[in-house]
Formats: structure tokens, sequence, C-alpha cells
């Protein structure tokens, strides 16, 4: 199934997947946790995320009942993204 925009985002509410993202190297492959996007307070889901071999971006993917959903963030955004909710999460 394609989406225009992800339909499972990173679960900000839980810290557990910050330090995985956040470590991992260029090419790695880590477990982290997304959520739907609506409504925000939907359950947390087990996803891969992987971080590009030249290290510019991280691709997400969870496997949903329509099929695998991926979408890429650059690796700065990301970055950022992570900064400012770290000081929001609930986890």
């Amino acid at each position: 199934m394609n989406h225009s925009d992800p339909v499972y985002v990173v679960d900000f509410r839980k810290s557990d997947s910050f330090g995985r993202i956040e470590r991992a190297q260029p090419g790695d492959e880590v477990d982290i946790l997304v959520r739907l996007e609506l409504p925000a307070d939907s359950p947390g889901v087990r996803a891969k995320g992987r971080r590009s071999d030249d290290g510019t971006s991280f691709e997400i993917a969870v496997l949903t009942d329509d099929g695998p959903e991926a979408h890429s963030w650059t690796w700065d955004f990301l970055r950022e993204a992570l900064l400012i909710h770290r000081g929001t999460s609930g986890g």
C-alpha cells in the first residue's frame, strides 16, 4: 500500500528508541517503536530503522495489515526531531 504521507511515525513518547537511533552508525539496522500518526494516543508498534550506508538518511519500515510501509528521514532532521522531543517524552 502506498501513502503520500506515512501512516506510522516515530513514537517520540518512548525514549528507549532515542538511544538506538542516535547510536546507529552508517549501515546499521535497529529496532525502534513507531505509532499511528492518528490518533496521537495510539499504541507503539515495533519497526525497523536503518541508517543509510552514507549516513545521511534513516529509513523506517513497519509491517502493517495492508503490507509494508516505509519512509525516510534525513539524518540531520531526525536528530533535530529527537532533540526536540527528548524533553517531552513519557518514557
